[in-house]
């Protein structure tokens, strides 16, 4: 599959960071890092999730990158040396009547990450916690080191080397574990696995995950385990008061009301971060995961990098224009050089350093504006004339080049309409309603008011597109809660993208920045938009693509969202389960067979059904794609062929019905003119038509309407016996299975 386009947008606003993490020097910084402006348009789908087995496993590579980990975390790591194993047959009976059990005595030693960390917290064995394996015959110890500078070489490591052609080396600047293991009772075919939750970079003795803007300062200027840049092309850094990084930092720390599990109400602060980077990985991709968990991006800005996180308060630095003119009457006492009228209504760098016209009694000139405020505005350069005391005079911004101008709204067939966050949880109650340490995947999601106002609108509701991010370094269900709120929000109410070529201007700003637009084919008056595209053009000119900048879905004191059972993460690769309420009816006027079905339960990427024709008994034959479905609802009673009320169970109503319409029940088309609802949940004014039929509980009113499917067929078949499947299929082209997909034989008549 190709790129959607948020993510070519993302793209676009991305740039690269070229090298790999790990003290590369060369690392070339593009515009801005971070594409996640892009995914936040149009986010895509998660990959398949790991099992937790999969998320880390101790390995004997002999040549592998060291971890770098973040916040607090469950983490894995390497097995880096292997000492003495001893394995004998204890006799636990006596000489005469020996009764032998195996022991083995092992000594091992498993790197972690990248030290220094601030601690060690608890010990997983097979992902068993250590007080869970006291009763399964291991004795253990373990030895921790902090990955400290002047970390002593581990006494065992030491004497077991030193009988060896290589001596033991000091491990600084490594946080690794050397254990001892006794085994009873059995051989070990392999060693046992070694997990541990620790305390790493970035994090505060009192707090649970790291500040991720610090922790991207820290990534890409420390020169032994990160990017290495020079602090010199940074805009200060986190804590430097005024600067850049101090003001996102300092953000990230604010508290924020949340409701907590307990539904009492809890401050926390709005953003934290914990994950770690065992494999080798793009510079670009480490920034991207962190600044994906806070809103935010790292750009180049005049020369410097800063970062940039989306919040309500942000405010336009400049305006944007197609030779909107406006009217104004010169008062006070106007010079050639400053003109005064009442410009209260414009904000006080609407002109600012712009190019255009002021036109006075008919006559134009250029002027650039030095400086603006409420009651007058300065010229750079003297104007021939000035305009007499309450003559009025115009002034025209042009700086949006002409014909450079585009522009997109996406309606709500384009925008999803449910929004899912993915994480790995950390705390999570057992069995005995008690909160343990635990690291799993879980989800919440958030469905957009748009979906429900939909079935009051239209009497259906749309087809469910659900959108996935995976942000794995968020440890706590009310940040992902808060995030997933965000995506829906801003899926929402921002639908507006232009972009246009301007002058010199486009050169002082970067991506990123707010900006405001007025253009006549849009009627967009100092609209507001956020740059996330800039491209140098021809002669001095900069092109700049803007996506809608709304304040007002910056929000972090969130209610309740649905969340998903834990650890039950939808995968792309799981086949959808069979359509439901499927049924199929011919319409000899229109040469037409309809199709009616519900969508399988619990197929989250479920698209449509693929519709199959054996004709005869013949071979199936591929149709069409479906992916409308039916309204409908079960009887609840029989029927005899002249009722005109027909009453329904409405526990198994699947979507909605209008106020007056038609609907089949079997091969029968029946018209409504009313229904009632509870308690008596009935069509009523029922037109049966020519020859109407009885019908037994069991069956389902089946909505007709403008947007039912339907496959034709023509003279030719008439007397043939079609046999019609229909056969889920999800969005990565996985079908359900063909052999118990329901199907409905016709004799077309």
């Amino acid at each position: 599959m190709g790129e959607t386009l948020g993510q070519s947008i993302g793209m676009v606003i991305g740039g690269i960071v070229g090298g790999y993490f790990g003290g590369f020097q060369g690392a070339m910084i593009g515009m801005s890092i971070g594409g996640q402006l892009g995914l936040w348009i149009d986010p895509p789908d998660a990959p398949k999730p790991p099992p937790m087995g999969d998320l880390g496993q101790n390995s004997f590579v002999k040549s592998t990158p060291v971890p770098i980990a973040f916040g607090q975390v469950k983490i894995y790591g390497g097995v880096i040396w292997v000492g003495e194993i001893e394995a004998e047959m204890h006799n636990e009976g006596s000489r005469k009547n020996p009764e032998y059990s195996p022991r083995m005595n092992i000594d091992y030693a498993v790197a972690h990450c990248e030290g220094p960390i601030f601690a060690y917290l608890k010990y997983w064995i097979n992902e068993k916690e250590v007080k869970e394996m006291k009763d399964e015959g291991l004795k253990f110890n373990f030895t921790y080191y902090y990955g400290l500078e002047n970390d002593i070489v581990d006494p065992t490591m030491n004497s077991y080397q030193s009988g060896q052609a290589v001596p033991a080396i000091k491990l600084k600047w490594t946080a690794y574990t050397k254990i001892w293991l006794k085994v009873e009772d059995q051989i070990l075919s392999q060693l046992p696995s070694i997990s541990t939750e620790i305390k790493a970079f970035n994090i505060e003795t009192d707090e649970e995950d790291a500040n991720p803007i610090r922790c991207v300062y820290n990534f890409l200027t420390d020169k032994r385990w990160g990017v290495g840049l020079d602090v010199d092309i940074f805009n200060g850094d986190p804590d430097t008061v005024g600067s850049p990084w101090k003001i996102a930092a300092d953000y990230c720390d604010e508290n924020v009301q949340i409701i907590d599990w307990d539904d009492s109400l809890i401050n926390e602060p709005r953003f934290r971060y914990s994950n770690y980077f065992d494999s080798r990985s793009m510079a670009f991709d480490v920034i991207t995961d962190i600044m994906m968990t806070c809103r935010g991006i790292i750009r180049l800005k005049q020369g410097k990098l800063e970062p940039v996180i989306e919040n309500a308060d942000e405010v336009p630095e400049a305006y944007f224009a197609d030779r909107t003119a406006d009217q104004f009457v010169a008062g006070g006492s106007s010079t050639v050089s400053r003109l005064y009228a009442d410009f209260s209504a414009y904000p006080d760098i609407f002109w600012f350093g712009d190019e255009g016209d002021i036109i006075i009694s008919g006559t134009t000139y250029r002027f650039i504006v030095k400086d603006q405020t409420s009651t007058y505005i300065d010229l750079f350069d003297d104007l021939p004339v000035s305009p007499n005391v309450s003559d009025p005079f115009e002034i025209v911004k042009d700086n949006i080049k002409e014909g450079s101008f585009k522009f997109k709204y996406t309606g709500d067939i384009d925008v999803s309409n449910r929004f899912r966050v993915e994480y790995i949880q950390r705390a999570v109650k057992d069995e005995n309603d008690d909160w343990e340490n635990e690291y799993i995947w879980n989800v919440v999601e958030k469905d957009v008011e748009r979906y429900y106002s939909t079935i009051d609108q239209y009497g259906v509701a749309p087809e469910t597109k659900l959108k996935t991010v995976r942000l794995a370094g968020i440890k706590r269900k009310s940040q992902a809660m808060r995030m997933v709120q965000f995506y829906a929000d801003f899926a929402e109410y921002n639908r507006n993208w232009c972009e246009f070529t301007t002058g010199m201007q486009g050169y002082y700003h970067a991506i990123g920045d707010i900006i405001g637009i007025s253009h006549a084919q849009t009627g967009w008056n100092k609209k507001w938009f956020r740059i996330i595209g800039m491209e140098e053009a021809e002669n001095d000119e900069i092109n700049i693509q803007c996506f809608e900048y709304n304040p007002t879905v910056y929000t972090d004191t969130i209610g309740k969202v649905t969340a998903a059972q834990n650890n039950v993460v939808p995968t792309q690769y799981e086949a959808p389960g069979i359509v439901e309420r499927f049924y199929a009816v011919q319409d000899s006027i229109y040469d037409r067979i309809y199709i009616f079905f519900k969508r399988p339960d619990d197929s989250s990427y479920f698209i449509g059904a693929r519709i199959y024709v054996s004709i005869n008994g013949g071979d199936w034959s591929y149709q069409k794609t479906i992916g409308y479905v039916t309204s409908s609802v079960k009887l609840d009673a029989a029927i005899d062929n002249s009722q005109t009320t027909i009453g329904y169970d409405n526990s198994t109503l699947y979507g909605s019905f209008s106020a007056s319409g038609s609907f089949y029940i079997e091969d029968e088309l029946i018209t409504y003119a009313g229904i009632s609802g509870d308690p008596d949940y009935e069509f009523t004014g029922c037109g049966r038509g020519g020859s109407p039929v009885a019908h037994t509980i069991d069956k389902y009113c089946m909505l007709k309407d403008d947007y039912t499917e339907w496959i034709g067929f023509g003279p030719e078949n008439i007397g043939q016996q079609w046999e019609i499947k229909a056969v889920s299929i999800t969005a990565f082209n996985l079908t359900a299975d063909f052999s118990t997909s329901p199907s409905k034989v016709i004799t077309l008549s």
